[in-house]
């Protein structure tokens, strides 16, 4: 039989005591799993789909830089990868750290489908280069970063 020292047996009884209500209050605050979800996995599908692009067409990075291609796969990268991760990433994370909710879910939802089809439509639009259907499409990011941003500021008046 193992004995335990005083101050072993209040630091485990302390952090077993404080878990199980830290755990509820973070779960509680959280977002559902499927609005960071989209982001990351519209993020990884970016990623692959550039990194595609690359691989069929490498001549893509030799090219002058204000080439259609070059400029529909920066897009693909900037906007479809690293933004989106990002946004995933926040609607995960701040709402936990600022011991926060979100303003609403559904706005963000309605927020990552604005952002979505206007990626995927910028990308298509510069790769065939019909400029101003690109200026449609990134009027949609746009909205969408706006209300990102909008859900970014709630959550900080909340905290």
């Amino acid at each position: 039989m193992e004995v335990l020292s005083p101050t072993f047996a209040a630091v485990s009884t302390f952090s077993v005591g404080r878990a199980p209500t830290q755990a509820r209050v973070s779960a509680a605050l959280a977002p559902s799993i499927g609005l960071p979800v989209r982001f990351v996995v519209l993020g990884i599908l970016a990623l692959v789909a550039g990194l595609m692009f690359l691989l069929l067409r490498p001549d893509i990075l030799a090219t002058y830089h204000y080439n259609q291609y070059v400029l529909a796969v920066t897009h693909l990268f900037t906007l479809g990868w690293i933004t989106s991760t990002i946004m995933g990433a926040m609607y995960q994370l701040v709402p936990v750290a600022s011991e926060t909710k979100l303003f609403s879910e559904r706005l963000g939802k309605w927020q990552f489908t604005l952002h979505a089809v206007g990626v995927v439509g910028m990308v298509w639009m510069f790769w065939i280069w019909d400029v101003k259907q690109v200026g449609h499409f990134g009027s949609a990011v746009g909205l969408g970063i706006g209300l990102f941003v909008y859900m970014a500021f709630s959550v900080c008046w909340a905290w």
